[in-house]
């Protein structure tokens, strides 16, 4: 027998009783109707309560959403910046296109030593931003940045060994010319990888737009 039921037969019951039975249910009713309306009342400040609580929670994670955006934005930026700049330096190192030409070997020498002290410059700039931001920045964007950086750093290093300056001189031996042939293929490896990384930084930035 359900709750419904049972009411019907006490209302039966109490109406049986005549006049004092529809006293008696009228004050029963009337009992009745402020209890529910008190608790409906204070069901709904409870529950405006919650949606309060809810909202202040939501706000408060849009706005650090909004802010790692913000912060990442900007250091992905940095990071873009002082990359690019350290490639196109390490490319002059070991160009895979044509070069300036030189009247002499102290022209030649005086240029390409400015060009590797810029490369040098460059890959350590590149490796202090990096080093500062790695906290901030996702593991997998962090790994593939050092990837390149490793190879920038072999350009560099490779220069003094056989870099142009080193074509003219008696001791520029097949294992040289080797090397050097190795420096123009990475060159256009470093390009290639960093042309993925700029696809992947921007999918991963167009996420957390999509997600805020």
């Amino acid at each position: 027998m359900e709750w419904s039921d049972i009411w019907k037969i006490v209302v039966t019951a109490i109406m049986s009783l005549g006049g004092v039975g529809v006293v008696i249910y009228g004050i029963i009713k009337f009992s009745a109707d402020k209890i529910a309306e008190g608790l409906s009342k204070k069901y709904e400040l409870k529950l405006a309560k919650n949606l309060e609580f809810y909202k202040s929670e939501l706000e408060t994670k849009n706005h650090i959403i909004k802010t790692k955006f913000d912060k990442e934005f900007i250091i992905y930026g940095e990071i873009s910046e002082a990359l690019l700049f350290a490639i196109d330096a390490c490319f002059w190192l070991f160009p895979t296109c044509l070069d300036k030409g030189f009247s002499n070997s102290d022209e030649a020498e005086i240029f390409y030593n400015k060009r590797y002290s810029a490369a040098h410059e460059c890959v350590v700039k590149l490796q202090n931003i990096l080093g500062v931001k790695a906290p901030f920045i996702s593991e997998e964007l962090y790994d593939d940045f050092l990837e390149i950086k490793k190879l920038l750093n072999i350009q560099v290093n490779m220069y003094d060994f056989c870099g142009p300056l080193q074509r003219d001189k008696p001791n520029f031996d097949k294992t040289k010319a080797n090397a050097q042939l190795e420096a123009y293929t990475r060159a256009d490896e470093i390009t290639s990888k960093h042309k993925d990384i700029v696809i992947k930084m921007r999918n991963y930035l167009s996420g957390l737009e999509n997600f805020n």
